[in-house]
């Protein structure tokens, strides 16, 4: 946690119970008292106010598995990365049918950042070996990759500082249209130094690259925008969205039938613009027309002296706009906050009420993704210790009006940082930062766990019942399928396959096994095109479930 501090040194931070909800455009004065009640402090070109007489006892963790209260089965935390003495981080997934993309960078290579790809073909069960995707393994650091998914075509983007003339801060892009097995020549989509921040999004054929661009003469940074209509091909000509701000921090990039929608945090411009001491807030602009004009930036946080930072941003199936962000207000504490949540449903113009999704006021860095009516939120949170991060689940059944009770999903040593979410066909799929297999809690690997979505949530009282999860991907399936199931206790197991007439057609399982989770792979090659169903009996508890084979 230390080097993530001395990146998050002197955020102000606030904890006053009648600022909990303040109307988003209003400016919170100082209190009048502060030099008494008050830590009151400039450090560097931030201010840290702190109510010194605030405190929180450390929260009880809840239960790991499925608690009652949510719709989840977790499976196991699996390790993706073996570079020791390295630091992975910064990673961004994307699910594809059967296959898994993840993205990160990490220090393996001359002890620089560099951007890494891996895959996986059968949703996470094996894992193909690392590739470095960055541009040059010379002594030059990547920032964070972005990836995004097209009609035919998977697309990643990330910074890197290196360029045959040695300007320094560029834009870097490469796609591949074999699910990730070779990837095409780097693209050069920087046409100015000093830019960086990139995110990518997709619709259909057509790919969307927002990046910023800072200007040291004038201390600001602007936001700069590219998009390709034949999925990377070619692209058209880099241009200024706004001129914004100092100290912009990367955002999030979305687009959708709606058109574009970008979330963002920076230093506050309407506030005080001559104040270099302002809080960092978080803005959204959208482009009604997919890049040709933008509205904008309106404020989506409290506009206060307090900083809300790292949004994350997702679009549901109805065009709702969700975001989320970690927020010092509520907070006693320098370094760790709470997880605010907010939505539009006019493209931004206006924002629901501000919800505090988080009491334990030691959270940071949250992602958010929607399914249907659903919002699945992961965010690292601090509560059992320091040098102890560990990673948290949030789900809302109603499109954010209301939320389950939050879930911890990661049990190790040293930290578990910087979680990221996908969802397809009732699976989550998380990977995330974890120092669990360094004892000094410096180097880090990239972990991945899933989610197994159930129909109906569970009364608690029935939990220990529930003797298994089951299910299969993909779904419809070709020519092999994964069956996972898990067990809540031990005994004699069988996993057998029937078709539609009722004649099994597979054994897959006939053992004794203990409680836990497992997976096995049905080769269905020798089997026709059709409806099956798979069941599984583990002592007096029998589940099936239906499948269809698809050749």
């Amino acid at each position: 946690m230390r080097n993530r501090l001395s990146f998050l040194g002197g955020l102000a931070v606030l904890a006053f119970s009648s600022l909990l909800f303040l109307p988003s455009n209003a400016a919170a004065p100082l209190p009048e008292d502060h030099d008494t009640f008050w830590e009151y402090r400039v450090i560097g070109d931030r201010i840290l106010l702190k109510n010194p007489n605030a405190s929180v006892a450390l929260v009880p963790s809840v239960c790991k598995g499925h608690c009652g209260l949510s719709t989840t089965w977790w499976g196991d935390d699996v390790r993706l990365t073996y570079a020791p003495s390295s630091h992975s981080r910064l990673q961004r997934v994307v699910v594809e049918n059967s296959y898994l993309h993840v993205v990160w960078v990490d220090t393996r290579i001359n002890g620089e950042m560099k951007a890494f790809y891996k895959r996986s073909k059968d949703l996470g069960y094996r894992w193909e070996d690392d590739v470095m995707i960055s541009v040059s393994p010379d002594l030059v650091e990547d920032g964070a990759p972005d990836i995004t998914l097209g009609t035919s075509c998977l697309h990643a983007v990330w910074q890197n500082t290196w360029k045959p003339i040695g300007e320094q801060g560029h834009i870097y892009y490469r796609r591949t249209l074999d699910h990730g097995a070779t990837w095409e020549e780097v693209y050069f989509l920087s046409s100015y130094e000093h830019q960086s921040k990139p995110s990518i999004a997709a619709l259909q054929d057509t790919i969307y690259v927002i990046f910023t661009r800072y200007i040291d003469t004038r201390d600001i940074y602007e936001i700069h925008f590219r998009k390709s209509y034949d999925e990377g091909a070619t692209w058209t000509e880099d241009r200024v969205i706004t001129d914004y701000g100092p100290s912009l921090i990367r955002g999030t990039l979305r687009a959708n039938e709606r058109g574009l929608h970008y979330v963002f945090n920076h230093k506050d411009n309407f506030d005080e613009p001559g104040n270099l001491h302002r809080s960092q807030e978080v803005f959204y602009i959208h482009s009604p027309d997919w890049g040709n004009t933008w509205t904008e930036p309106a404020i989506v946080s409290h506009r206060d002296s307090i900083h809300s930072q790292w949004p994350s941003m997702c679009v549901d199936d109805e065009g709702r706009i969700h975001v989320t962000w970690f927020d010092y207000k509520t907070s006693p504490y320098s370094e760790t906050a709470d997880i605010f949540y907010t939505n539009s449903t006019d493209n931004g113009q206006t924002w629901a009420e501000i919800q505090v999704l988080t009491d334990a006021h030691t959270a940071r860095w949250s992602n958010l993704i929607a399914r249907g009516d659903s919002l699945y939120l992961v965010w690292e949170d601090w509560r059992h210790g320091y040098d102890q991060g560990e990673i948290y689940f949030k789900h809302s059944p109603d499109r954010g009006q209301s939320w389950d009770r939050e879930e911890r999903l990661t049990h190790a040593p040293n930290e578990s940082l910087e979680p990221v979410i996908v969802e397809q066909d009732d699976t989550l799929y998380v990977a995330w930062s974890d120092a669990r297999d360094d004892p000094s809690n410096i180097h880090a690997e990239v972990y991945f766990k899933r989610g197994y979505l159930t129909t109906t949530s569970v009364p608690e009282s029935s939990v220990k019942e529930h003797t298994l999860y089951l299910n299969s991907y993909p779904n419809p399936s070709n020519v092999s399928t994964v069956i996972a199931y898990q067990l809540r206790a031990g005994g004699h197991v069988t996993l057998e396959v029937y078709n539609l007439l009722g004649r099994k057609v597979a054994t897959l399982v006939d053992e004794t096994q203990e409680a836990g989770y497992r997976s096995v792979i049905w080769d269905a090659s020798e089997v026709s095109s059709g409806l099956y169903f798979y069941k599984l009996t583990a002592g007096e508890f029998t589940e099936t479930r239906r499948m269809m084979l698809v050749k």
